[in-house]
């Protein structure tokens, strides 16, 4: 495997070469982000190990410039990215940017050697095709375009409160979310989280404790938000259907604040969450993770799922093509 090295410190720059080649590595070394760019699109690169704080052009921008040539390609190169920095916010930014795993200053010589296999495991799962296969991130992504819908419909509502919605599509919306999210795709999330949590605490990251609080287990936080703004509508509905003449103002307050926050958590899980996770679950977990999803399924009934998502499908698509069509659509009984 050739690796490119960013790296303006010389001692630094020196041990990861030598690191390199002892796991028996070709390296191209060089002293700025400027020089790393030139060597890159000269040279057949596998990874990158950059640093952060560069002359001439730093490591993020690199990053940046290096995914903005691959172009999306379906087998991205790994990239390290070598840091003394432990900000959330600029760990996260480096995610946004491209950056796969962090090294961190100084760099470990064990941790080193098992960050740099399992970039190449996870190159390799991609270069092998494995990604068509059946994973749970696939599954959860089909979810996140149901769960899209439900935004829209919400939205739809949101806009057609005032003017008066039928007590029983009110009711339908809010059991169907309750149903696909609380009882379906927050539970598989859960246990995805779990099993990310695991896998990444067992290779002993020293920077994942870091960001940890405040990123990725924010995100089985706002699983509890959303469920209890859920409640607050689901209260809100009960006393709209016992009003003469039921004030709106509260319940859209609400539905605003749940569809909002439902579409930033799953945008956050598809830019940030899901392909970080990826790199760190092995075949074995993935498999373990697609069978409990079967039995969540299970539970609920995969023919009253398949139909209910038949249901939410056809709602869309009926105030789509015509907003008045809202109040009176009905679901298949």
């Amino acid at each position: 495997m050739r690796v490119l090295i960013a790296e303006d410190d010389d001692v630094s720059r020196l041990l990861l070469e030598r690191l390199l080649q002892k796991m028996g590595h070709e390296f191209i070394s060089t002293k700025n982000g400027l020089e790393g760019l030139e060597a890159y699109q000269n040279n057949e690169i596998d990874m990158a190990i950059l640093d952060w704080m560069m002359p001439e052009m730093d490591g993020i921008e690199l990053c940046k410039k290096i995914r903005g040539i691959e172009g999306g390609t379906d087998e991205p190169m790994f990239i390290f990215m070598v840091t003394a920095k432990s900000d959330v916010k600029d760990m996260l930014h480096a995610l946004v940017m491209g950056v796969d795993d962090f090294l961190t200053k100084p760099v470990d010589r064990k941790l080193f050697e098992q960050r740099i296999k399992m970039g190449m495991k996870y190159q390799n799962f991609l270069k092998q095709g494995n990604k068509s296969r059946i994973e749970p991130v696939l599954i959860m992504l089909e979810e996140h375009n149901v769960l899209r819908k439900l935004i829209h419909i919400l939205d739809a509502i949101y806009d057609r409160l005032e003017a008066g919605i039928p007590l029983e599509i009110l009711k339908w919306s809010t059991s169907a979310l309750f149903k696909f999210t609380l009882e379906i795709h927050q539970r598989k999330e859960d246990l995805y989280l779990q099993s990310f949590i695991n896998a990444v605490t067992s290779e002993h990251v020293d920077w994942f404790s870091d960001i940890s609080e405040s990123s990725f287990v924010s995100l089985a936080e706002e699983h509890e938000q959303l469920e209890s703004l859920l409640m607050e509508i689901q209260g809100h509905i009960s006393r709209y259907a016992i009003q003469d003449e039921p004030s709106t103002e509260s319940l859209k307050e609400v539905v605003k604040s749940y569809s909002d926050l439902l579409l930033n958590h799953i945008q956050k899980e598809e830019k940030l969450f899901f392909p970080f996770a990826e790199k760190y679950l092995v075949p074995k977990e993935k498999f373990e993770l697609v069978t409990q999803f079967h039995e969540i399924d299970s539970e609920l009934g995969v023919n009253s799922k398949n139909q209910m998502v038949s249901d939410i499908s056809e709602f869309l698509d009926c105030i789509t093509q015509n907003e008045n069509n809202l109040p009176l659509w009905r679901p298949i009984k």
